[in-house]
């Protein structure tokens, strides 16, 4: 699951509440630090398309102070089917903080 805690980053956001509430809960690696997501939205994935980037459903969760894009949340977004995909491969720029996923 691809989340964040840039809520200014995610367009098309919506907070979650009691009659519609959260349908995810994180459980992070270390004990007792579970995290409920506040909201949803998309957050604007640069790729070379018509549309110059991928929307990818993010959940905002302040509470992990970090970015994660799940890869099959990208390929969701691109629209293609997971059993097309005969290789994939990520790079990671860390100095730069990015990354290029090829599929």
């Amino acid at each position: 699951m691809s989340c964040t805690d840039q809520k200014h980053m995610l367009h098309g956001y919506r907070e979650f509440t009691r009659s519609r509430p959260s349908p995810v809960k994180l459980m992070p690696a270390m004990v007792n630090s579970d995290a409920f997501p506040k909201g949803v939205g998309y957050l604007h994935v640069p790729a070379k398309n018509a549309q110059g980037y991928l929307p990818v459903q993010t959940f905002y969760t302040p509470y992990l102070r970090t970015t994660v894009i799940d890869k099959r949340d990208l390929v969701k977004a691109a629209k293609i089917r997971v059993k097309g995909i005969q290789s994939d491969s990520i790079t990671k720029h860390k100095d730069a903080g990015t990354f290029t996923y090829h599929f």
